[in-house]
């Protein structure tokens, strides 16, 4: 195993205790680590080495309030909710465990590929043979070699602006939220259905909405034509698609999968705004907020465009390095041979983008796990342990005089603060891994290698490109 194994930990609540005790319940030991990578392969094999948490598993689950010392009214509150989570939770755990070998094998791979494949191009880089070799076929190919490295590296530096362009609308799409300016009665009312569908909200639904949104699927079609203008072959094969069918159709697959699995958080907040829109529409309260409403959607589905548009940029740039690092291996020298460097390369950047692909297909199976219920729930579950203990401890002289519940419950709320935490910071992972795999920085160290190449011709690099 190449990460920190995952497993389970249990937080046990002793009776009394409001402070849970971390215990392990399930996991698997760790294998040694490897010998450090070299130093030109470490930043890929680093910026992959997925490593998830332990999942928190709920330490247990009140019947009711209480109503009297040692008594309890049975299924008041979200008592009901909450033992559901505890039990379903456990349920789900062996999916969880599922998905970490899943996720261990194949950065595994994905590790073992890197370092095979990048061992033969380093190879044949080593020794004053390299460089000689290089301005020779510059000279014989009259100085085409030099022209396709700078055609490459420009689309790898355009692949880095796109991205940044990229970012600059999610974050506008994401801070996009709409909320009626409640100066009246009606207007007050309008914005509190809006909040109430937002709060019962299920993410796994409205994702599956999402996907089958005619807003979502318009966004794919005009990403598909933009990246279809020079051939589908190339961004199927970067994309991970299968080449037998370089289809506009079968690109167009490729591209939904790709970007809705990659743009889950920001397509969420959207989807989400943009359903608790349409029930307004659709109550009477909100009549009067109509138009408003209307405008606000169509300005949400604008800026959710923009994004769809905006992600395809570093696909398309890396789209046309791929072709260009093609050429790159086709170039002969003058002994009509190509350069092993640039065929090795281009071996590499086959088999380390096709394991990168099945990265991301087990990374994206993990954050959809976590997106289903009642993984989740943890917010829902925080929000409503909060409501009963500050309604316990209103009526706390008539419901828990000596506060046996709050001390024995007291923790329950820690521990779902420390869920949400951990929530979060599972699902941004993902999808920062899911980014970066879609924008090319699995083949950084192809980057490298061009710019290396260039340096070696007395080109100007900036320092960025030498990666180590």
């Amino acid at each position: 195993m190449r990460k920190k194994s995952l497993a389970l930990l249990g937080l046990v609540l002793t009776l009394g205790s409001a402070t849970p005790a971390l215990a392990q319940t399930s996991g698997r030991a760790s294998s040694p680590s490897k010998t450090p990578p070299p130093a030109e392969l470490a930043p890929t094999i680093g910026a992959f080495r997925v490593v998830s948490t332990p999942m928190p598993m709920s330490p247990g689950y009140y019947g009711g309030y209480p109503s009297g010392d040692n008594l309890i009214s049975q299924g008041t509150g979200h008592s009901d909710q909450l033992r559901g989570f505890y039990s379903q939770t456990r349920q789900v755990a062996p999916k969880f465990l599922a998905h970490d070998k899943r996720l261990d094998d194949d950065v595994g791979v994905f590790e073992d590929t890197v370092r095979e494949q990048g061992d033969k191009v380093l190879r044949t880089m080593r020794g004053p043979s390299f460089g000689a070799s290089l301005r020779e076929t510059n000279r014989s190919s009259n100085q085409r070699l030099q022209v396709l490295l700078n055609e490459y590296n420009d689309h790898v530096h355009d692949a880095r602006k796109a991205r940044i362009a990229h970012q600059s609308a999610q974050k506008t799409a994401e801070g996009a939220r709409f909320q009626l300016q409640a100066s009246d009665a009606d207007s007050k009312e309008c914005s509190l259905l809006m909040e109430k569908s937002k709060a019962e909200a299920r993410k796994a639904e409205v994702m599956a909405r999402v996907a089958r949104s005619d807003w979502f699927l318009n966004g794919v079609e005009k990403l598909a034509t933009s990246l279809a203008t020079g051939g589908p072959s190339a961004a199927i094969a970067y994309l991970g698609g299968e080449i037998g069918s370089a289809t506009t159709g079968a690109l167009k697959t490729a591209i939904r999968e790709t970007i809705y699995a990659s743009e889950m958080e920001t397509l969420y907040q959207v989807g989400l705004e943009i359903e608790a829109i349409d029930k307004a529409l659709a109550a009477q309260r909100c009549s009067k907020q109509k138009a408003t409403l209307q405008q606000a959607r169509a300005n949400l589905e604008a800026k959710t465009l923009d994004v769809l548009l905006t992600a395809g940029g570093p696909v398309e740039h890396r789209m046309k390095a791929w072709r260009t690092l093609d050429l790159l291996a086709t170039l002969r020298g003058r002994d009509g041979k190509p350069l092993a460097t640039f065929k090795e390369l281009r071996d590499y950047n086959s088999q380390v983008n096709t394991m990168g692909r099945k990265l991301f297909d087990s990374v994206t199976a993990y954050e959809q796990f976590l997106w289903q219920d009642p993984i989740s729930r943890g917010d829902a579950m925080l929000a409503g342990v909060r409501e009963d203990k500050a309604y316990v401890a209103a009526n706390a002289a008539r419901m828990d005089p000596k506060g046996s519940w709050r001390a024995r419950w007291g923790g329950l709320e820690d521990f779902f603060v420390h869920y949400t935490r951990w929530y979060k910071a599972e699902t941004d992972r993902g999808q920062v891994v899911l980014e970066l795999l879609r924008e090319g920085r699995h083949l950084a160290f192809v980057d490298y290698v061009v710019a290396r190449s260039l340096k070696e011709l007395g080109a100007t690099v900036a320092p960025e490109d030498i990666i180590p």
